[in-house]
């Protein structure tokens, strides 16, 4: 584990963008809701009949709510959180909608077992001839897993998982695919490494002056990334170091 007495390192990689030229646009929609004291819930934002496809997500919440899901539904982004506090929380859900794309959009995933005391590492692509644009991730039956990292790396989607209990708990990981045109967007990520010192929330800002589609982060364990959300032309992450 990370000292608590020092500041820790926390390399985030993101956002990915389409070049200026290419005839895509995106549209955020953002919903904020409160999360009832003492519950489990979902929330969703969904992009509407005229906002093109959902493409990514992501969520920005009080400090200390877990984030047990980020992940791709119909259409929409949904995030599910737990709220063991005495007093209602609050948490607001984006969804990245992209218009003027000719194709469609496919999700991949797949479910792991990850043993006691150990990392799983998890790789999502895309089955058929497609770009993947954005992932997520669901631990919400697996009270002991943290998400360490979840991003893009060269053509695939990344995820590690730490299980920090003694027996087996399942993660369910998502890739979002570009797939069937020709105009698929040509993606590159834009990085950036930060130190939080102990105790302390950073607010971390990638911007790549472009539509931006997605954002991911890597992390050490001991960090929380309690926000992570696109901007206008990025990406956004709140990172707290505990």
């Amino acid at each position: 584990d990370e000292p608590t007495s020092t500041p820790t390192a926390a390399p985030t990689n993101g956002p990915t963008s389409t070049p200026t030229n290419m005839p895509f646009s995106l549209q955020q929609v953002k919903v904020a809701f409160k999360v009832d004291s003492g519950k489990t819930q979902t929330f969703s934002a969904v992009c509407g009949s005229t906002d093109g496809f959902a493409v990514s997500g992501g969520y920005e919440a009080d400090d200390d709510l877990p984030i047990l899901a980020s992940e791709p539904i119909s259409n929409g982004w949904q995030v599910t959180l737990s709220n063991q506090t005495k007093t209602k929380k609050a948490v607001t859900v984006y969804v990245n909608c992209l218009s003027g794309y000719a194709g469609k959009i496919q999700t991949a995933s797949i479910e792991q077992i990850v043993d006691g005391k150990s990392i799983a590492a998890l790789k999502l692509g895309c089955q058929t001839a497609g770009s993947v644009i954005s992932g997520g991730y669901d631990i919400s039956k697996a009270p002991n897993l943290q998400v360490l990292e979840s991003r893009l790396v060269g053509s695939e989607w990344v995820l590690l998982a730490l299980n920090q209990g003694r027996g087996k708990q399942t993660i369910n990981a998502y890739a979002q695919c570009l797939v069937g045109a020709n105009n698929l967007p040509s993606l590159s990520p834009a990085t950036k490494s930060v130190v939080i010192p102990a105790g302390k929330s950073q607010l971390v800002e990638l911007s790549c002056n472009t539509p931006t589609f997605s954002g991911g982060y890597k992390t050490p364990n001991g960090l929380v990334v309690t926000a992570s959300r696109p901007t206008t032309l990025g990406w956004s992450f709140e990172v707290l170091n505990r």
